[in-house]
């Protein structure tokens, strides 16, 4: 298996006790578990983070929208005499800079810990850029 940097406590679960040793039958899955699932469980944990920034975005993305269309209303929005932007066409420029702050991140990002150590496996390709 590869390494993962997070949660190295999880792979005691895998650890067959003497107890476990003296059943003869299948393994107790409340009580020991695969390596596969712990490398699965490992990646959900890595992902907590960019679930929960996901949420806050969300969230402050969907006030975003409300507040950008009243406030549009009462601004003057002519860019000439003739020539006037929608007030739900504002929005846009939010979206822009969301996205051109993403673009900058990416670009801007070091290598994640790992790298260096050689992780292939497809949980720890997950959510890279490059």
């Amino acid at each position: 298996m590869c390494c993962i940097c997070v949660g190295r406590w999880f792979d005691k679960a895998a650890i067959v006790t003497n107890e476990d040793a003296k059943d003869s039958k299948s393994p107790n899955l409340w009580r020991i578990a695969t390596v596969h699932r712990i490398e699965e469980l490992k990646c959900i944990v890595r992902m907590l983070p960019i679930w929960s920034a996901g949420i806050l975005l969300v969230t402050a993305s969907s006030h975003l929208h409300s507040f950008v269309i009243q406030q549009a209303r009462s601004m003057d929005r002519h860019l000439s005499h003739s020539f006037e932007i929608p007030p739900a066409s504002l929005s846009i420029f939010s979206i822009l800079t969301m996205l051109i702050g993403l673009v900058l991140y990416v670009l801007g990002n070091p290598a994640p810990p790992c790298a260096d150590r050689g992780c292939t496996d497809s949980c720890s390709t997950e959510g890279k850029a490059h």
